[in-house]
């Protein structure tokens, strides 16, 4: 398929890479920085633009792969006959309700410029307003990925909202761990196999049925020494209270 990307950020770098090693024409890369926008472009051996009116318009579909807080902004600038979608877990495609063909085309995974994900496996969450549109983009999910889904906006939504508690948060936590273990010279890759281990488990299982540590044991005489460790630091003394309490709640300590 040929297709305009608009963005060069993250996600953009590593869906446009993957496209095009899928064999699709990437006919041009839209940044509002020019630098950037020529960045990828080398990559992907194509065209670049900051200018909206040089849009390339003559593609099969138009990726808008940028932060939510444009996307809004910068459909009510574009002008396409063609498919548009927007690669957002949290935005609604109402916001390109203007166009004839619109929808979205979310790879449910944090990326970052230097590490490849693995696309076989990775989930492409598709969705469109027509049904000529989402074969579309089902045609080009799974040309990327073994793992393509159709959910409706609400359902993006929701699937958003947990993936920032799957990954977002609990990546802070391994932060915060970190930081723990620093105040006592303590490395943090200690903690890394026990880290990879729980993951690994939740394979196979409900992360509710693998649950352990102190507080699903209503082990009070440990969670008050941990809260004595913390008495100085409010917020995470606050934090391991709030968790310890959920914790019991779901399992009825």
């Amino acid at each position: 398929m040929k297709i305009t990307l608009i963005g060069s950020g993250k996600l953009a770098t590593q869906l446009g890479l993957r496209l095009v090693e899928k064999k699709h024409t990437i006919l041009q890369v839209y940044s509002r920085t020019l630098q950037n926008a020529k960045k990828l472009a080398i990559k992907l051996n194509t065209n670049y633009t900051n200018e909206l009116s040089n849009i390339e318009t003559n593609c099969d579909i138009c990726i808008v792969a940028i932060k939510d807080d444009f996307i809004q902004k910068l459909s009510n600038k574009l002008f396409f006959d063609s498919l548009i979608v927007h690669t957002s877990g949290s935005v609604s495609t109402e916001v390109l309700k203007k166009y004839k063909n619109y929808g979205s085309f979310y790879p449910l995974q944090s990326f970052s410029f230097e590490k490849t994900p693995n696309w076989e496996t990775l989930p492409i969450l598709v969705y469109a307003n027509n049904e000529s549109s989402l074969n579309r983009l089902q045609r080009l999910a799974n040309s990327i990925s073994n793992n393509f889904h159709i959910v409706n906006n609400q359902q993006r939504k929701q699937l958003h909202l947990a993936a920032v508690f799957a990954n977002n948060f609990s990546n802070h936590l391994f932060h915060i761990a970190e930081e723990l273990l620093k105040e006592k010279n303590i490395s943090f890759d200690l903690l890394k196999p026990l880290i990879i281990e729980s993951v690994q488990k939740i394979e196979n299982t409900s992360p509710k049925n693998i649950q352990t540590g102190p507080a699903v044991r209503n082990d009070m005489e440990t969670i008050n020494r941990h809260l004595e460790q913390l008495k100085n630091n409010d917020n995470l003394n606050q934090l391991y209270q709030l968790f310890t309490q959920l914790i019991q709640n779901t399992h009825k300590k």
